[in-house]
C-alpha cells in the first residue's frame, strides 16, 4: 500500500510540474520534457529561430539574427527542416523558412548556474542537399552522460552554396548560418545551464567537413573549443576547386529556367522562383563543388589555407583538442543509393573513374591496379572511392594539425571503427559512412541504412551492437569534457594523442585496442605515387 501512495505521489508531481522555462539574452522559452530509450527524462527547447527566414529579399542572403523575442517563446515542437532534395521524406515539413536549433539537456540543468555543463554542438550531414536538425535525438547521451546538446538547421544544395561576382549571391551561405547557430550558443547556452567556454562542435559526413571549415575560418574562431570530426573534411583538393562556383550557378539556372545572359537579370529570377523549384535530384559529384573561395571565409583555397602556419595559428586552429575519426568503409555511399556517382562496383569503366578522380584514364588505371593489388577484405572500388572521398581528407586534417607546428599543446585523437555489425547487408560490408550516427544518437540503425543507402533491413542493435554502442559513447562523451576520450577505456589500455612519427589511433572493434598508422599503405599511395602522377 505505501509503494503504491508513493508511486502515485510522483506521477502527481510529474504530471503537475510546469513546463521547463529559460530566460536568456535572446528570449524566454518554454520546453517540454521527453523521456530517453533508457526511460530517463530530460528536457528539449526545440525549434528555436536563431535567424530571420531566408526568404524574399534574404534568399541567398548572408543570415540575419532573429531579434530579441519579448513575449514567451513556445520550444515545444520541432522547426520545419530545410529544402531538401527530389525523393528525400524526413517526416517532417521543408520549409524554405527553417533556421532553427533545438537544445537538449538535463533535467534541471538550467537551474543550477553553479554547475554548468559541457556543450556539444552537432552539425547533421547528407551531402549538402538532404537532412536536418531533427532526426539527431540525443536522449541517451543527455541523461546518461549529463551533457548538453544542441542540432541546428542550415540551408542546402543550391539554396546554401550559390555564389557569383555580386554579394546577393555571397555563396557558402550554409556555413554562414552554421556561424550564426554557433554565436547564438555562445551568447544564450549560459541560461540553459551549458558552460559557454567548453564548446564542442561535431559532424558527421559533411557536417565533419563542415566542421573542418569552421576549425580554419576566423570567423568561428571563438565560438567552440573542441571538434569532433566523424568521416569528412575539407582538407583535399578536391574540394573548393577552381571554377566550380560557374559551374553550380550555370547548372542550377538552366535547371529552373533563369537563362538570362545579364547576371542581374538571373539573380533577380532565382530568387523569386517558389521554393518548390530548388527541389531537384541528387547529383552524387556536386557535394564536391559546393564550398567556394569567397573571399571573406576563405581568402584563398584550402589546400593553400591548410599550408599557411601563421594563418592557421591566427584563427585558432592550434587552440582546440580534436578527435577524428572514420569506418573501415566508406565508399558505399557513393556507390550504393542516395549519393550514388552511377559506378558501379562490380561493373564499370575506366572513363567513368577517371571523371571521378579528376584525372585521365592513365592514371585511373594505375591507381585501380594499385588498390586491386592489396587485397582488401571488401569491394576494391569500396576502398579506392571511400579512400578519395572522405578516408584520406580526414587523414589529411589530422595530420596538417600535428605536422606543421612543433608546439601545439591540445590534444588530437584518431580512431577507425573496425568491425561489421551484424545488422549491416552484404551489399555494403563492413561499418558503412554515417551508421556511426546511430551509435551517438537514439536513432534506429537500419533507419541510417534505409535512408542513406535505400536498403531496408528491418533488424536493430544485438546486444553486442548495444555494448560497442556504449563504449563509443563513453568515448565522445570523454572528449566532450575533458578533451580526452581515452580516460573512459579499460584502465590497462593507453590510447595515446596522434603523432605524425607514431600515428597512434583506436581501432574500434569488439575488443577496442591501439594500433599504428592507418590505412598506412593507402595514404603513401595518395600523397606520394598519384600526386606525382597529376
Amino acid at each position: 500500500m505505501l509503494l503504491l501512495l508513493l508511486m502515485l505521489y510522483l506521477y502527481v508531481c510529474h504530471a503537475l510540474s510546469p513546463d521547463p522555462t529559460v530566460t536568456s539574452p535572446s528570449g524566454k522559452y518554454r520546453g517540454t520534457t521527453l523521456t530517453s530509450p533508457a526511460g530517463l527524462r530530460y528536457n528539449a527547447f526545440l525549434g528555436i529561430p536563431f535567424a530571420l527566414p531566408p526568404t524574399g529579399a534574404l534568399r541567398f542572403a548572408k543570415p540575419v539574427p532573429y531579434p530579441k523575442i519579448e513575449d514567451v517563446f513556445i520550444a515545444t515542437k520541432r522547426g520545419p527542416v530545410c529544402i531538401q532534395s527530389l525523393g528525400v521524406d524526413l517526416g517532417t515539413q521543408a520549409d524554405e523558412d527553417c533556421l532553427y536549433l533545438n537544445v537538449y539537456l538535463p533535467i534541471h540543468a538550467e537551474s543550477n548556474p553553479n554547475h554548468l555543463k559541457k556543450v556539444f554542438v552537432y552539425i547533421h550531414g547528407g551531402g549538402y542537399f538532404m537532412g536536418s536538425a531533427n532526426e539527431q535525438v540525443p536522449g541517451d547521451l543527455v541523461t546518461q552522460h549529463d551533457v548538453i546538446v544542441v542540432t541546428l538547421n542550415y540551408r542546402l544544395s543550391w539554396l546554401g552554396f550559390l555564389r557569383a561576382d555580386d554579394p546577393q549571391l555571397p555563396g557558402n551561405q550554409a556555413i554562414w548560418d552554421q556561424i550564426l547557430a554557433l554565436k547564438w550558443v555562445r551568447k544564450n547556452i549560459r541560461s540553459f545551464g551549458g558552460d559557454p567556454n567548453h564548446i564542442t562542435i561535431g559532424g558527421n559526413s559533411v557536417g565533419s567537413i563542415s566542421v573542418s571549415v569552421l576549425s580554419i575560418v576566423r570567423q568561428a574562431k571563438y565560438l567552440f573549443h573542441r571538434a569532433f570530426l566523424m568521416s569528412g573534411s575539407a582538407f583535399q583538393n578536391v574540394f573548393t576547386a577552381s571554377g566550380s562556383p560557374a559551374l553550380v550557378l550555370e547548372y542550377i539556372s538552366n535547371t529552373v529556367g533563369c537563362t538570362s545572359a545579364d547576371l542581374q537579370d538571373k539573380i533577380q529570377c532565382l530568387k523569386t522562383l517558389p521554393s518548390s523549384a530548388y527541389v531537384l535530384p541528387i547529383i552524387g559529384t556536386f557535394p564536391l563543388l559546393f564550398l567556394s573561395r569567397d573571399g571573406e571565409l576563405f581568402p584563398a583555397p584550402i589546400m593553400e589555407l591548410v599550408k599557411n602556419t601563421t594563418y592557421l595559428k591566427h584563427v585558432g586552429f592550434f587552440e582546440r583538442d580534436y578527435l577524428v575519426s572514420i569506418t573501415n568503409n566508406e565508399g558505399p555511399i557513393a556507390m550504393v543509393g542516395l549519393f550514388s556517382m552511377g559506378i558501379d562496383p562490380t561493373n564499370f569503366t575506366i572513363d567513368h573513374l577517371s571523371q571521378i578522380l579528376q584525372t585521365t584514364p592513365t592514371i585511373a588505371q594505375m591507381t585501380l591496379d594499385f588498390y586491386t593489388g592489396l587485397k582488401l577484405p571488401f569491394p576494391t572500388l569500396y576502398h579506392l572511392i571511400g579512400d578519395y572521398i572522405l578516408d584520406i581528407p580526414t587523414l589529411n586534417f589530422i595530420k596538417v594539425l600535428t605536422s606543421y607546428v612543433t608546439d601545439y599543446h591540445k590534444r588530437a585523437y584518431y580512431m577507425v571503427l573496425n568491425y561489421t555489425p551484424t545488422l549491416v547487408p552484404p551489399l555494403l560490408n563492413g561499418f558503412p559512412h554515417a551508421l556511426d550516427v546511430s551509435y551517438l544518437f537514439d536513432i534506429r540503425p537500419d533507419d541510417v541504412i534505409k535512408l542513406y543507402y535505400r536498403v531496408n533491413t528491418g533488424l536493430d542493435f544485438t546486444e553486442e551492437d548495444r555494448k560497442l554502442k556504449k563504449v563509443y559513447m563513453n568515448i565522445v562523451a570523454g572528449f566532450i569534457k575533458k578533451g580526452d576520450p581515452s580516460w573512459t577505456l579499460a584502465s590497462n589500455l593507453t590510447w595515446p594523442p596522434f603523432d605524425l612519427r607514431s600515428q597512434h589511433f583506436l581501432n574500434f572493434d569488439q575488443s577496442p585496442h591501439v594500433d599504428q598508422f592507418p590505412i598506412h599503405q593507402r595514404q603513401i599511395f595518395w600523397e606520394t605515387t598519384f600526386n606525382s602522377m597529376l
